[in-house]
């Protein structure tokens, strides 16, 4: 007999169940009593459960019933075939004054107008005059036997095979999922879908008995088993240990575990064998074919306990061990566990990608076949993506191995076109040195300098960049004696990626000369005085503060680093400081180095000062070009300047203090700062502010004094 809380249905053929409801006068209300004995559950609308009966081409069903049901079906809004075939046994159940008399009365009615009027296929739930031996299930996932199954896909391959015009079983298939599928169609594939294999191919799931067959060995033989068979090196025990532990010689033990190997594969090949074979079948597919340590060693006692009957702690481990072991036994790779079928190309795929040169990685094979792993776990794909040698790079992958220049070459292609070392540096990662990074890339032939700080490859063209001031004397030889200082000053900011101060710093020097609006070499019988480049105080970024020139440097990257960098002739001079002439400078216990080459005077390397008093990029640093040692350097922080504005904002910029700028009084802290004498008014600050280039001052002062 049926236990009471299984919940019985019956599937029968269209022509068959059809022939049924027409022949037994019976058949009709049984089903209906089994609906409402079930009218609870969450199940089928009755178009799902009979598909058709909503293009039934009769009278309304209030036509056939008595006064109440009719009534109650009108209250409803469910009088109508269509209405009823969007309707569930609960909502029918629920409609106010319905009882069991008037649902038995509407369903009869439904069944009988559907079997007389449309064949179709039909999964309900019966009466209880029924149950014995029939299956149980939910009425969607019911037990379908073999002859029903073919029935069924023998009725499907007509329809495709005459409305869609399918000539092979994958046409038809394909037409199965098109929109113009009918209620009966779909509702027979939904049938085939979950139709159950166990019945099908006549076979049983992994249960109870199942364990008890496959296991059914002597105590010293499941010791060996756990032991010797199904344990993972390291923690496998050897046949010295083993027999210590259990009183017997090595060549018992090898023996044992020979007796039990033979049992094994004896039982694995009977149909218990194949329902455990089916269960480990099932870890694979859950697990899949990539996975981690956790995943699989928590799914396994998962499915065992599902197969087993409360299986002690023990027990449960030795079955686990099993099943995993006839899951795989999965291979660790880098601490990712691959399947038996997935090691080998997962292998191939990583080994073939290590005999590719670094860079993109564009063969469309490839990247398919790298897809199909990644696409096994995502919560994986970093670790999958470093196993097989590669990188992600921008929207694509990078092929990621060799040595710092050839990850710096992948990351050049992948990008193309030329970065800054520090670009490089972040993309190769910060665990590399940057100064070997630097080295590397500098020594090695298939890079090109395309700037100050910019490199490609040299495979890629171009001409390559050899400093401001070589590039300069080539432009002038390459023009004939003779370049537009303006367009060359353009040119260079785009094409090296260096600054428009820069270039006209370098320009300045003794080795050039301006011609009106050209530039060229300096002739070797011309002097050059020591001093020149005009006064200091229409240098733009030199400040006279407590009566000593200071030089503004905006720091930048390049300052944070120790790069130093040129200055002009008028700054040098005022700093005492003279062609091919070198000196130190303490500023706050560090040395500033001043030098003056064959072209061009250098500010050395500040970052000790820098360092010493915590400076962050944009902050502004008031170096201090005169006045007796040690000297103190000021700093106006980027954090107090952005959050000030206006003449505020002006005085912190020139290295003053707020309170000793005022609008409404006589400027005498902001000439001085400039150089000016100490009637000037504001009118005398502005024009000598434009004179000097500082537009970005002016924009600070207030509108009536510009």
């Amino acid at each position: 007999m049926r236990a009471a809380n299984e919940y019985p249905s019956a599937t029968g053929p269209p022509a068959a169940l059809r022939e049924r409801l027409l022949s037994d006068p019976d058949a009709a209300e049984r089903a209906a009593k089994g609906l409402w004995q079930n009218r609870d559950r969450p199940g089928l609308t009755f178009g799902e459960m009979l598909p058709g009966v909503a293009s039934i081409d009769e009278p309304k069903p209030s036509s056939r019933l008595g006064l109440r049901s009719s009534n109650c079906l009108g209250r409803g809004n469910m009088d109508g075939w269509d209405l009823l075939a969007n309707t569930t046994p609960a909502e029918l159940g629920r409609l106010p004054n319905f009882g069991r008399k008037s649902f038995l009365e509407v369903v009869i009615v439904l069944l009988e107008t559907w079997a007389s009027s449309r064949p179709g296929h039909i999964v309900l739930p019966l009466g209880p005059e029924e149950t014995d031996g029939a299956a149980s299930g939910s009425p969607i996932s019911d037990s379908h036997g073999l002859e029903l199954f073919v029935e069924n896909l023998r009725s499907l391959l007509h329809w495709a095979w005459r409305e869609g015009g399918a000539e092979t079983v994958e046409d038809a298939l394909n037409w199965w999922g098109t929109k113009t599928a009918t209620d009966a169609i779909w509702a027979t594939e939904r049938g085939l879908r979950e139709a159950r294999l166990e019945e099908l191919a006549d076979t049983s799931p992994c249960d109870e008995g199942t364990w008890q067959s496959v296991l059914d060995l002597e105590p010293r033989e499941l010791r060996v088993l756990a032991g010797r068979i199904l344990p993972a090196k390291p923690a496998r025990s050897s046949l010295a240990a083993l027999g210590e532990e259990m009183g017997l010689t090595r060549e018992r033990i090898r023996q044992i575990e020979s007796a039990v190997v033979k049992k094994l594969d004896a039982v694995l090949r009977s149909p218990q064998g194949e329902a455990l074979a089916h269960l480990s079948a099932r870890l694979v597919r859950t697990v899949g074919p990539i996975t981690d340590e956790t995943t699989l060693h928590d799914t396994g006692p998962a499915l065992v306990q599902s197969s087993s009957d409360d299986p002690g702690a023990e027990d449960l481990d030795l079955r686990s061990a099993l099943l995993l072991h006839l899951a795989g036994p999965y291979v660790d790779i880098g601490g990712v566990l691959l399947s038996p079928r997935t090691v080998d190309s997962f292998v191939a795929l990583r080994d073939h990608l290590r005999s590719l040169p670094p860079g993109p990685l564009s063969d469309p094979e490839l990247i398919a076949q790298v897809r199909s792993h990644l696409d096994s776990r995502e919560d994986l794909e970093p670790r999958i993506i470093e196993l097989l040698g590669l990188r992600r790079y921008l929207d694509g992958l990078l092929i990621w191995h060799g040595n710092q220049a050839d990850l710096a070459e992948a990351i050049l292609l992948g990008f193309g076109k030329p970065m800054t070392m520090t670009d490089l540096h972040e993309a190769v990662g910060f665990h590399v040195n940057p100064r070997s990074l630097s080295a590397r890339i500098q020594g090695d032939e298939r890079f090109m300098r395309r700037g100050k700080d910019h490199y490609g490859l040299r495979s890629w063209g171009g001409e390559e960049y050899s400093g401001i001031e070589e590039e300069l004397e080539q432009a002038i030889e390459r023009a004939g004696g003779a370049i537009l200082f303006e367009e060359t000053v353009a040119m260079f900011v785009r094409e090296f990626g260096v600054t428009e101060n820069s270039v006209r710093s370098y320009a300045a020097g003794r080795k050039f000369i301006r011609q009106g609006d050209n530039l060229a070499l300096r002739p070797p019988d011309d002097p050059v005085a020591a001093s020149g480049g005009g006064p200091i105080d229409m240098v733009a970024g030199a400040f006279c503060i407590r009566e000593h020139w200071h030089l503004r440097i905006d720091l930048d990257h390049d300052a944070l680093r120790g790069s130093g960098r040129p200055i002009r002739i008028a700054v040098a001079v005022t700093a005492g400081l003279e062609p091919d002439l070198t000196f130190g400078v303490d500023v706050d216990g560090t040395t500033v180095i001043f030098s003056w080459s064959s072209s061009q005077p250098h500010l050395g390397s500040i970052r000790p000062l820098l360092q010493l008093h915590g400076c962050t990029e944009s902050d502004l640093v008031f170096l201090p070009l005169q006045g007796p040692e040690p000297r103190t350097v000021q700093v106006a922080r980027f954090s107090d300047r952005s959050s000030a504005l206006g003449i505020e904002r002006f005085a912190l910029e020139v290295g003053l203090d707020p309170d000793d700028v005022d609008p409404e009084e006589h400027p005498l802290a902001v000439s001085s700062v400039l150089g000016l004498p100490a009637g000037a008014d504001w009118d005398d600050i502005v024009d000598r502010l434009r004179d000097r280039g500082e537009d970005t001052l002016l924009a600070w002062l207030p509108e009536q004094l510009t």
